[in-house]
């Protein structure tokens, strides 16, 4: 993995943050996580949806704290019977810590926590918590809403259908 992209990223703020960290990646860890210096990119009001297995939710917490995010509530992804592999139990849920920053609504992101659903195309997480999100941002933030996927690059390393959209990628891998 490359260091985080300062440079292309320094005059932006971010309004939006969405984070999936590679929790299982042998060469990337909590400390690491916690260390990217998101306050360079994060505006001062800020919606932040950090993905995080069961066995590290004390861990997202930690690093939604340290990226300076109040904990507002979670989401969960609960996969298809069929979809979870019987070695790993722990994968039937997965759950999305929702974190904000400053002044942010989010009621209307929160209403329904249990989302259920397969795996995205190509393998991926569903593409729908991304559109949650950028609706989310967008009922906060309305038309000046800005988003960051914070390990774009490395999912979309791993999974070419990964779609970027209109979301600015921060760690280069």
């Amino acid at each position: 993995m490359k260091a985080v992209n300062e440079s292309k990223k320094k005059d932006a703020k971010y309004s939006v943050l969405y984070a999936d960290v590679p929790w299982a990646e042998q060469s990337w860890s909590v400390g690491s996580t916690s260390g990217l210096c998101v306050d360079n990119w994060v505006a001062k009001d800020a919606l932040l949806m950090l993905w995080v297995p069961n066995a590290w939710v004390p861990d997202g917490l930690s690093v939604l704290r340290s990226w300076g995010f109040d904990y507002v509530g979670l989401l969960c992804w609960k996969q298809p019977e069929d979809e979870v592999e019987n070695i790993l139990p722990t994968r039937i849920c997965e759950y999305m810590l929702v974190g904000v920053r400053g002044t942010v609504n989010t009621p209307h992101l929160l209403r329904n926590m249990l989302y259920e659903g397969p795996v995205g195309s190509g393998g991926y997480k569903p593409l729908g918590f991304r559109r949650i999100l950028a609706g989310a941002g967008y009922r906060a933030f309305g038309e000046s809403a800005n988003y960051l996927d914070v390990f774009g690059q490395y999912w979309k390393n791993r999974f070419p259908d990964y779609e970027k959209g209109s979301w600015e990628f921060l760690v280069d891998f």
